[in-house]
């Protein structure tokens, strides 16, 4: 059984290798013809990156391939062929680098340093906003509020910049949230003015900022609480 196993494991290796180091048989008709057909698709920008999925292979690196402009499929099935030999080489040739071992490493860095794709979070690790606004009022502005609010929900519309300060846009009443677009849910806000609340958190640094690729960027969001019991 330990020499199937052996035999096994150094034909999956063997496998591995070979698909690494895999070179197109230019003596070949069918081959050179596909390779032919790669350098022109890729000049004509009209090429997809064919790889394998490995477990090494990332969704981070996949975001990242797709930053290059670059439509990218992967498949545990996938074999090398001359066609898909050829756009890697025509990609090295193109950045001056191996792209996919410096899309791998980067991806990994990014990975391994938290600093992927992060939405913003508190510093204080509230559970979330109302938590925080709550956390800061005193008794007595609750009840004003809870008065004054009953079960309506307040939306509130904000950016979160790069450093993790949060300033807000609006507070007010939203009667249908547009998901899609933070621009017309923003507009249909029926503004208020409600010191009780911005005094708390407008202009404040409160998050951790959010990353996309490892790069910091304002965050754009908007909040529905109330003040129910």
């Amino acid at each position: 059984m330990k020499n199937k196993l052996l035999i096994f494991l150094l034909f999956f290796t063997i496998s591995i290798q070979a698909q690494f180091e895999f070179q197109p048989d230019t003596t070949e008709v069918s081959c050179k013809k596909e390779l032919d057909k790669a350098e022109k698709d890729f000049n004509q920008n009209n090429f997809t990156l064919r790889i394998q999925k490995t477990p090494w292979l990332t969704d981070t690196q996949i975001r990242i391939i797709k930053e290059y402009g670059i439509k990218i499929e992967s498949s545990r099935f996938h074999m090398n062929n001359c066609y898909d030999y050829k756009i890697e080489k025509l990609l090295n040739k193109k950045f001056g680098f191996n792209f996919l071992k410096h899309t791998e490493e980067k991806a990994k860095y990014l990975d391994e340093n938290g600093k992927g794709n992060r939405s913003a979070s508190l510093i204080n690790k509230e559970k979330d906003l109302k938590s925080h606004i709550l956390n800061n009022l005193s008794k007595k502005q609750l009840r004003i509020l809870r008065k004054k609010y009953g079960q309506k929900n307040i939306w509130i519309a904000s950016i979160i910049d790069k450093k993790g300060y949060y300033h807000i846009q609006k507070i007010g009443f939203l009667t249908e949230f547009d998901i899609e677009s933070f621009d017309k849910s923003l507009n249909q806000i029926e503004e208020i003015s409600e010191p009780l609340i911005s005094n708390i958190i407008d202009n404040k640094l409160l998050y951790i900022p959010a990353t996309k690729n490892g790069e910091l960027v304002i965050e754009r969001i908007i909040y529905r609480m109330n003040f129910k019991k």
